[in-house]
C-alpha cells in the first residue's frame, strides 16, 4: 500500500480519527460511507485491495507517507481512537514497559 493508492480509496480526518471512502469499493463500502469495522482484539481494520490493515498503521502512511516500521500504540489506550494526535511510535522494548 503507497499513500498515494491510499488516498485514492480514503478520506482521513485527523481530527476524529475517521477514515471515509472516497469510492465506492464494493456492496459494502460506498463512498461517504465510514471505511472498515472493529476487529476482533478492539482495533478497527480496513480491507484495502485485497489485503487488511490495521487503521492506526493506515493513519501513519496517510500522515507520514511510509508505512511504519516499529510498532505504534495509542498514547489514551483506546484501540479504536485513531486520532493522529493519539497516535506514537516506540520500538517494541520500549512498548513492553
Amino acid at each position: 500500500m503507497t499513500q498515494e493508492r491510499l488516498k485514492e480509496l480514503l478520506h482521513y480526518d485527523p481530527e476524529t480519527g475517521i477514515f471515509t471512502n472516497r469510492v465506492d469499493r464494493g456492496r459494502r463500502s460506498k463512498a461517504g460511507q465510514r471505511a472498515g469495522s472493529r476487529h476482533t482484539h478492539g482495533h478497527w481494520s480496513i480491507g484495502l485491495d485485497g489485503f487488511a490493515y490495521l487503521a492506526h498503521r493506515l493513519v501513519w502512511l496517510y500522515m507520514t507517507g511510509v508505512l511504519p516500521r516499529t510498532q505504534l500504540y495509542h498514547l489514551d489506550g483506546d484501540k479504536c481512537n485513531n486520532r493522529y494526535a493519539n497516535i506514537a511510535s516506540k520500538r517494541p522494548k520500549e512498548n513492553q514497559k
